[in-house]
């Protein structure tokens, strides 16, 4: 996690902020016949680094769906490893929290962690 980490630090960038959901993990987006129909929970809204609303990349599509995704929104490499480390720190964040509660985003967070860890 610690090599992860340090790989997406190097993404580090002024940005400029944006509005943003924060948490568009499953439970947060309402998919129907296979697009998006909804965004859901917006309590975490605000001002932030535009990377951290990729995190579906990770917690919500599979490897070729987060292509696609990537290639769509035209992210470039910085803007990915900042996402990628936004996403690491909610994995981790979740893994902690949900797991030992049996909480069903527990397993969510843990597939997360093991994308991210895994390169893909």
């Amino acid at each position: 996690m610690l090599r992860l980490w340090d790989q997406c630090r190097e993404g580090a960038a002024d940005v400029d902020p944006v509005l943003l959901h924060g948490d568009l993990i499953p439970g947060n987006v309402l998919v129907a016949g296979g697009r998006l129909r909804a965004v859901l929970d917006w309590g975490g809204l605000g001002a932030g680094d535009p990377a951290q609303d990729l995190d579906p990349a990770w917690a919500v599509l599979d490897e070729d769906g987060a292509a696609a995704f990537r290639d769509g929104l035209d992210v470039d490499d910085a803007s990915w490893l900042r996402a990628r480390g936004f996403a690491l720190e909610q994995a981790v964040g979740g893994v902690i929290s949900y797991v030992p509660r049996r909480h069903p985003l527990g397993a969510v967070m843990q597939r997360t962690l093991g994308r991210l860890l895994s390169g893909r």
